[in-house]
């Protein structure tokens, strides 16, 4: 047994090499290694607890205690990494002359990641985007679930998460479908024959956005009659919705449905496209003197 001590702690005070002044063994490596990774359990349990809390308790808005929550998480991880580092006895005015040659030779390989995370700052900050927005980033559309200093998640309806580097949300263009209200109107176009009576189509299609739960009663939902159509009185029913802020597609199929039953009900048809073909009497004759 005593042997086994003596091995176990022989090995704990091997030295690897020397750092900023200090003596590094096993044992500082494997202490420091294990302080780092408590520290950072312990910051991201602390985020989302204070987080969820205060939501709960307070109902603040998640979306801005995230942000406030994530640069708090790594003013204290620095911080804490200050206080480990001497607490191993190493010098850190010695580490920064390393770190500053090292700096040189790296920067120019990781200016996209150093892009991606000076654009994470600027949004945490200014917040142009949050968690639980609905967002539009190119041909990409989701709501955002999480943003750190590289990179923001975009959760897309078909349940995909995408990892979305900082720089395009500040470089490109966004669509911020709730940056100041998740209430999201939308268009549902209606085309209807000559012979219906537009106020019979009005009553109709206010009927069908009144027994939806997912349209909201304020705004009110409005009918526009919008032209006199090649074939149809075309139509467009405006609601508003924020239940259904993140299943557009699920939401205009269900007032679809419940459009085409209605018209039905109420004897409104939907025409068909018509064309009027013209002929003339010198054209038909010419063919049938080709024939």
């Amino acid at each position: 047994m005593n042997d086994f001590s003596s091995i176990i702690g022989d090995l704990w005070n091997q030295h690897i090499l020397n750092v900023g002044g200090a003596r590094l063994t096993v044992g500082v490596l494997i202490w420091t290694l294990t302080a780092f990774t408590a520290v950072v359990m312990a910051l991201k349990w602390l985020r989302r607890f204070i987080v969820r809390r205060l939501v709960r308790r307070f109902g603040a808005e998640e979306g801005s205690l995230y942000s406030i929550s994530v640069i708090a998480q790594y003013v204290i991880g620095f911080i804490a990494f200050v206080v480990i580092i001497q607490a191993a006895g190493i010098d850190l005015s010695t580490l920064t002359v390393i770190f500053g040659a090292l700096g040189i030779g790296i920067g120019f390989g990781l200016q996209s990641i150093i892009n991606n995370f000076v654009s994470g700052l600027v949004i945490l900050i200014e917040r142009p985007v949050k968690v639980g927005d609905r967002v539009e980033v190119g041909d990409l559309e989701g709501d955002i679930t999480e943003i750190a200093l590289r990179a923001t998640t975009v959760m897309t309806n078909e349940g995909v998460a995408v990892i979305v580097p900082n720089s395009q949300l500040i470089s490109q263009q966004v669509v911020n479908r709730s940056l100041q209200d998740r209430r999201i109107r939308f268009r549902i176009p209606i085309g209807v024959d000559y012979a219906s009576d537009p106020n019979t189509v009005r009553e109709v299609l206010l009927s069908v956005a009144d027994q939806h739960p997912g349209v909201l009663k304020l705004p009110e939902p409005t009918v526009i009659f919008d032209r006199f159509g090649e074939s149809s009185l075309d139509f467009f029913l405006w609601v508003w919705t924020e239940s259904y802020a993140n299943r557009p597609n699920i939401f205009r199929s269900e007032l679809n449905f419940a459009i085409h039953a209605a018209l039905k009900q109420a004897g409104i048809n939907v025409p068909f496209p018509q064309r009027d073909l013209h002929l003339r009497s010198s054209d038909i004759g010419g063919h049938i003197a080709d024939i």
